[in-house]
């Protein structure tokens, strides 16, 4: 075809390594391949095995092989490298070091300590007495004072006039006394105690009177 030449087989039988020692077949080999008459290259020589079932592409004939899975391992093992070297090689961070004097830790442990013993009630009694103490050393008070007598007192000469401040004394006062409580409840009775203790002022006095 044109300046080229095509040479159909039948069957490979003579390029297999059984045939190709058969008598013959060694000659036939090299003339299909060559050509004596050439004076320079030799012609290429271009293989068809389409129709000796090789139709699959180069992906599909790997599929049948372990190279995917050596491909995998090959992935796997750059990724360990690279994460071990990202690790090395990233800024050194020193841990901080937590004081074993320092009072969090107190209040982490006896934390821990009301939560499991279910201690909600004890913990709500000693905000309250710390709350009226300092309160009823504010107005010049009795410890013994109502909570009734209370309210009026701080809202005359705190200005803290507020409907919930009775009500949240009460509460306080009826937790301190119950067997137990909700650590959702006991946490609000806290917080408002707290929050009516700075709208008074308590908490700057307190602080004052115990640097």
């Amino acid at each position: 075809m044109g300046d080229g030449e095509i040479l159909w087989w039948a069957g490979p039988g003579p390029l297999t390594n059984s045939g190709i020692t058969r008598e013959d077949n060694l000659n036939l080999f090299l003339n299909a391949v060559s050509n004596p008459l050439a004076k320079r290259a030799q012609p290429r020589v271009l293989w068809d095995e389409y129709y000796h079932g090789q139709q699959a592409s180069l992906w599909g004939y790997f599929q049948k092989t372990p190279v995917p899975w050596g491909i995998l391992q090959l992935a796997i093992l750059g990724f360990l490298a690279l994460f071990t070297y990202s690790r090395r090689s990233g800024p050194i961070a020193i841990p901080p070091v937590v004081s074993r004097l320092s009072p969090l830790e107190f209040v982490d442990t006896l934390g821990g300590l009301y939560a499991r013993a279910h201690g909600e009630p004890a913990v709500v009694a000693a905000v309250y007495r710390r709350f009226r103490a300092i309160l009823t050393r504010q107005l010049r008070l009795p410890l013994n004072t109502t909570n009734v007598a209370l309210e009026a007192a701080a809202a005359k000469r705190l200005g803290v006039k507020d409907d919930g401040f009775l009500k949240t004394l009460e509460r306080a006062d009826a937790a301190s006394r119950s067997q137990k409580i909700s650590p959702t409840d006991a946490l609000e009775i806290v917080q408002q105690l707290e929050t009516y203790e700075k709208r008074a002022g308590l908490k700057r006095k307190f602080l004052q009177e115990n640097p």
